[in-house]
């Protein structure tokens, strides 16, 4: 709005106090919209900065979750996911699915694009594993998820469960309310969750920002994850082997193309 400063008439305070209640008011408002976004991050995790193009990347859309990792990174980073449980303080062994095709179902009313964002996952999955297969149903599915139950405090929470072969029998996926406000955040968590309900029990605890990190920060299943899908369901990898038995396993594999 532009100030008309051709007249200094006794009125002009009058329009001047209006004025200056307008900017206190949209000062107030920026500030209210600052600590909202601020408490949202807190609470998922959710980096806002990833809607906004970055400009100074010479016009391309990577960042540095997308770079791929050489095999020795890969193997790392295969480790760290299924040989830890957070709050344990103990290595455990890899488990896994062991059914040709493991079921998902939504237990409760989905939020708009919760529907999508499973079947995106369902079908890159797929098309990484040879072993074991996803599929969506109705109902009572291996894989159960949540969207309207209390997480805790957490973006979300995934609880694999085996027996004493390893072999993983079932898993519970809860989403807070907050993880659904943005389709980004939603399949963030949705991803990273269900990815523990695989047998990647782990979180990445490297600088780079990726699907498995601690907090939300990889916003997609990346070309290094596919590999990781690959590793655990596109391999004869025993079940319950430790981490010493897993890096033995490795030597001898490569990346699909």
């Amino acid at each position: 709005m532009e100030e008309k400063t051709t007249d200094k008439t006794p009125e002009k305070p009058k329009k001047s106090k209006w004025l200056l209640w307008t900017c206190g008011s949209c000062g107030c408002l920026v500030i209210i919209i600052m600590v909202a976004l601020f408490s949202l991050r807190s609470f998922t995790g959710f980096n806002i900065g990833k809607f906004f193009d970055n400009s100074q990347n010479n016009g391309s859309n990577l960042d540095e979750e997308d770079k791929e990792m050489t095999k020795s990174e890969l193997i790392d980073y295969f480790v760290g996911e299924t040989t830890v449980y957070p709050g344990f303080d103990k290595s455990i062994k890899v488990m896994k699915w062991e059914k040709p095709v493991v079921t998902i179902s939504v237990a409760d009313t989905p939020p708009e694009g919760g529907i999508k964002a499973i079947d995106d996952f369902i079908n890159k999955f797929n098309n990484n594993s040879t072993k074991t297969k996803l599929q969506r149903i109705e109902s009572d599915g291996d894989i159960k998820i949540y969207f309207q139950v209390s997480t805790d405090g957490a973006a979300g929470r995934s609880g694999p469960s085996s027996g004493a072969d390893y072999i993983i029998d079932h898993a519970n996926i809860k989403l807070s309310e907050e993880a659904a406000m943005f389709d980004q955040s939603l399949s963030s968590v949705l991803s990273h969750e269900i990815f523990h309900a695989l047998g990647f029990t782990g979180h990445y605890q490297g600088s780079a920002c990726r699907l498995m990190s601690p907090t939300v920060c990889g916003s997609r299943l990346t070309i290094n994850e596919e590999r990781l899908i690959q590793m655990l369901y596109s391999t004869d990898m025993p079940d319950g082997i430790n981490e010493s038995e897993i890096r033995s396993f490795l030597q001898n594999w490569s990346p699909n193309n």
